[in-house]
């Protein structure tokens, strides 16, 4: 049963925050622009609700249950990157202090920074403290960033064309260690740091396997059992999207072309558009592509950023834009006819479940989708961005005080583990930087801070 009035439409309370496939999400058509803004600043007062405080300055509890952390997914990196744009957009300096302080935190505890086996998030660390030595005009920011780039430039494995840190080319690998240690040779203007990166993309262009008509593929298969969170995933198959397969990796390559000028580079590039097309399943309309290639995931489609259109569609996007590809242009149109013919942004399917978030869901659609508007002025990205927005409005859930938050399900194999994060890829500081996103492209005056791996415009204006 579904309540409705003039301005809102969503489930029956008692079952708002379920999943079922098909099942419609709450809808709320903003009344305003500033209602955008608004909302997030809801989220703030929320996530404000877990802020802690030490010699150091400010950062935010620990995201289920683990211990406070400076990383960028779900750690105080990344609030501190919401607050930041909160500040820009909304000019209030209480905002900016809280920043400046988190700030301060992160760069204290570069000795505490995220080791996991995903440094492609854990190398992100380093992208925050780039982001605040430019923000705040402080070069000690950018020279913890170097300190934190020791960790690769000291510990790498030397391959027969030049280094690497695990072999795996995934974004969430060496992927995403190449891209961070890229944006930091060109803040410091540095050569020797730039020489790695050009010595570790001989390396990683190394790696790709040529298929059966001589084309080189670099995709995620890992091989083996991975647990998160209790959550086993089997990886003995290819997994093509962003996060871990040749979405990711063409990105990578391309970022390589325009460093070096190499048309190889490029040419593996198109390699990967070319194998995404291949496993590409179509749709009643447009295509999608699998998690995995394996024969019980053919059918799965996540939609969001790390393993869906909003992550993967970031690679043909800047191949056309950097070669004038238009198959590449083509392709980010099948990706979102098949997109919307699941029944998305407005309807549940198993990829896009009970969940709102930057990683797998709304707030990422919306990053995504409003860069393609902003660099290419196309209508139907906007309406789309819009539609993914007025989800995350009708979601939400008002605590009293001015605070809101986003129960979600992170994991889609467990839907009914409702939670309710603050971080940034899972919880209330992403949906609140995807409302600002909303909140400037309405008003038509836009500036975002875009890491290395966001090809779309930082500033922009109507």
């Amino acid at each position: 049963m579904r309540v409705a009035n003039t301005d809102t439409e969503r489930p029956a309370e008692e079952d708002r925050w379920s999943f079922r496939v098909g099942k419609p999400y709450g809808i709320r058509q903003a009344g305003s622009t500033e209602e955008w803004l608004d909302t997030a600043r809801q989220a703030e007062r929320y996530i404000r609700g877990f802020q802690l405080e030490d010699a150091d300055g400010l950062y935010w509890e620990g995201v289920g249950g683990e211990r406070p952390n400076p990383g960028y997914a779900d750690g105080s990196a990344g609030i501190m990157h919401f607050y930041i744009q909160l500040a820009r957009v909304t000019g209030d300096p209480g905002y900016r202090d809280t920043a400046r302080r988190a700030a301060q935190w992160i760069r204290a505890k570069v000795d505490e920074a995220p080791v996991t086996t995903l440094e492609g998030f854990d190398s992100c660390y380093g992208l925050m403290l780039l982001e605040a030595a430019d923000v705040f005009d402080d070069p000690t920011y950018a020279q913890t960033a170097l300190r934190f780039a020791e960790r690769y430039l000291s510990h790498s494995k030397t391959g027969e064309h030049g280094p690497y840190w695990t072999g795996n080319t995934a974004w969430v690998k060496d992927g995403g260690v190449i891209l961070f240690l890229l944006a930091l040779g060109r803040h410091l203007d540095d050569p020797a740091v730039l020489d790695v990166v050009r010595r570790a993309g001989e390396q990683y262009l190394a790696e790709g396997k040529p298929d059966a008509e001589g084309h080189l593929v670099f995709d995620g298969h890992f091989g083996g059992t991975a647990t998160f969170e209790g959550v086993v995933f089997h990886m003995d198959h290819n997994m093509p999207n962003w996060e871990f397969g040749a979405a990711g990796s063409g990105y990578i390559l391309l970022k390589l072309y325009e460093l070096t000028g190499e048309q190889r580079y490029l040419d593996a590039a198109r390699d990967q558009l070319r194998y995404l097309k291949s496993v590409a399943v179509p749709q009643t309309k447009g295509v999608l592509i699998p998690r995995s290639l394996a024969p019980e995931e053919r059918d799965l489609f996540p939609l969001g950023h790390c393993h869906g259109i909003a992550g993967t569609g970031q690679f043909p996007y800047l191949l056309h834009r950097i070669a004038g590809d238009e198959d590449a242009a083509a392709f980010l149109h099948a990706l979102a006819d098949g997109f919307e013919s699941l029944g998305a942004p407005e309807h549940q399917s198993r990829g896009l479940w009970n969940i709102d978030t930057l990683c797998c869901g709304h707030a990422g659609l919306v990053h995504y989708f409003v860069g393609l508007y902003l660099a290419t002025g196309e209508q139907r990205w906007h309406d789309l961005a819009i539609r993914c927005g007025n989800v995350i409005l009708g979601m939400k859930e008002d605590l009293g005080d001015g605070r809101a938050d986003w129960p979600i399900a992170f994991w889609r194999q467990k839907p009914d583990d409702i939670t309710r994060p603050h971080s940034l890829f899972r919880g209330a500081a992403g949906i609140g930087l995807a409302l600002t996103e909303i909140y400037m492209m309405e008003r038509g005056d836009f500036t975002l801070d875009r890491l290395v791996d966001d090809p779309f415009p930082t500033r922009w204006a109507a």
